[in-house]
């Protein structure tokens, strides 16, 4: 999914701020403290966040380039 991930950002850029977090230590505070504050249940987990900080849609499993679009306007 990174590849996909890095097509997306480049062209949103300026529109949306993709911010990733390391999930290859998941004993890790960050990974604990994200996986509390949205919930996490797997990995890859996406989640799409208003400017506000509120959740407005959530999705378990991978995504190319053409779903996360989807994912994000729809």
């Amino acid at each position: 999914m990174k590849p996909a991930l890095a097509q997306f950002e480049g062209e949103f850029k300026g529109k949306v701020k993709v911010v990733r977090v390391d999930l290859t230590n998941q004993g890790s505070q960050e990974f604990q403290k994200y996986r509390r504050y949205f919930d996490v249940n797997g990995i890859p987990y996406t989640i799409l966040v208003d400017g506000k900080g509120a959740v407005l849609k959530k999705k378990l499993g991978g995504m190319d380039l053409d779903g996360l679009k989807r994912f994000a306007t729809q």
